[in-house]
């Protein structure tokens, strides 16, 4: 992936960053600790997925190639957004089956352990789940042959959206009303990394929100309260219960391994 496609989700990243400095939903004081393991997990499950589609590529046909079709053609405008369409409702699969499956709940508690939801949140994966996520989605990938370009724009998309969702922003009620009702925004998310289990359950969508209405995993909420909402997960009270080391580790170990937030 060229450094194009990373320009517009690092200047997205900048702007998040200020917006929750200007405007947060919650006042906090950044734990460094927290920060640090965040980003460091992000940074090791980026290099196992890159390196995992590279070895994957050997053994199998992953031909994403450009085909001729031009940009501003009616014909790739239409297959731009159902590829995009196709890739968001795999995703949103992807994502309901690592809740309800339980050996891959265990890497993925690890992005709901944290204690706080900001920005650096949206990277904080186990980097064997990242692994999971490239071996289940390889069959999508290897059966449509999907247009470079096309991912390039949805891997921007999906980046943009998942860094705004999880941010620690306070939006006006009526802009976040009218957005969640196409795409997911932090009072939609928040919901899902609530320590209420049945609400973890829910709003699965990464970036649009009809996926989770269209399947019945949509529960509403007051976007004036999502400032109440307690994040994390009930087994994890702590914070140093979730720093690096001990994340690393956690899809391991025997202290309640498969419970969920109830």
């Amino acid at each position: 992936m060229g450094n194009g496609q990373l320009l517009i989700p690092a200047i997205a990243l900048f702007i998040i960053v200020v917006w929750e400095i200007k405007a947060p939903l919650l006042d906090k004081t950044e734990s460094l600790p927290r920060l640090a393991s965040n980003l460091a997990l992000g940074a090791f499950s980026f290099y196992v997925a890159r390196y995992a589609i590279t070895f994957l590529a050997i053994y199998f046909p992953l031909q994403f190639t450009e085909n001729d079709t031009p940009l501003l053609s009616s014909t790739f405008a239409i297959s731009l957004v159902a590829g995009i369409l196709a890739l968001d409702l795999l995703n949103y699969w992807v994502h309901r089956i690592f809740h309800t499956v339980s050996w891959l709940w265990r890497f993925h508690k690890v992005h709901h352990s944290d204690p706080v939801l900001d920005f650096s949140t949206y990277k904080r994966h186990h980097p064997f789940e990242s692994l999971a996520v490239v071996i289940i989605t390889l069959p999508f990938f290897v059966l449509t042959q999907m247009d470079l370009r096309i991912l390039v724009v949805y891997f921007v998309l999906n980046e943009i959206i998942s860094l705004f969702a999880h941010a620690n922003l306070k939006l006006p009620t009526n802009l976040e009303s009218a957005l969640s009702r196409f795409v997911v925004t932090p009072g939609f998310h928040r919901q899902h990394h609530s320590r209420e289990r049945r609400r973890t359950d829910s709003h699965y969508g990464q970036v649009f929100t009809f996926w989770d209405r269209l399947f019945c995993t949509y529960i509403p909420y007051n976007p004036n309260s999502t400032h109440k909402v307690q994040v994390g997960l009930n087994e994890y009270p702590q914070e140093r219960q979730t720093l690096l080391d001990k994340a690393l580790l956690m899809p391991f170990s025997t202290h309640n391994p498969d419970q969920k937030v109830k």
